[in-house]
């Protein structure tokens, strides 16, 4: 397959910028954004926020307007703790993670922190979440990675 000088520019680009990902994964990124035909490659991670959303929210069997609402009951707090973290591991800003949940940055760093804490603290929780992490293939080890360094 030959690759333009901008595709290959692009490779070197995301490899010093994600260096977590393997040389597969950033071919899977330049020959999706070919195929799409899109000119400018913003490639934050091979998961988009919206996969992970839905992927939070069919685990605890709620449907993603409830979680993008203004609703405060725990569960539905908790869901959007674990897809904040989540988004969190897979390099995305504060800002376009509380894009995806209708919340704004300072809300999601809250996010973040509490979910971390609650790994630490609660046995269920941190189940939760590598059940969660479990279901992104290919990346389910970057994740979990990623989590084991922030919670030491």
């Amino acid at each position: 397959m030959n690759f333009s000088p901008a595709e290959l520019e692009h490779f070197t680009r995301v490899a010093r910028k994600f260096p977590d990902l393997d040389t597969d994964q950033i071919v899977d990124v330049v020959i999706k954004v070919r195929i799409a035909g899109i000119e400018k490659i913003e490639p934050k991670s091979v998961l988009l926020r919206n996969e992970i959303l839905l992927t939070c929210c069919k685990y605890h069997d709620q449907p993603v307007e409830v979680i993008k609402s203004g609703m405060r009951f725990r569960e539905f707090v908790r869901i959007r703790q674990q897809y904040s973290l989540i988004a969190s591991l897979l390099k995305y800003s504060l800002h376009a993670i509380g894009e995806e949940i209708n919340r704004d940055h300072a809300t999601v760093l809250h996010s973040i922190r509490k979910a971390i804490l609650f790994c630490n603290q609660e046995p269920d929780y941190m189940n939760e979440m590598r059940d969660i992490i479990s279901t992104f293939k290919g990346n389910e080890i970057l994740l979990s990675g990623r989590l084991a360094n922030i919670l030491n």
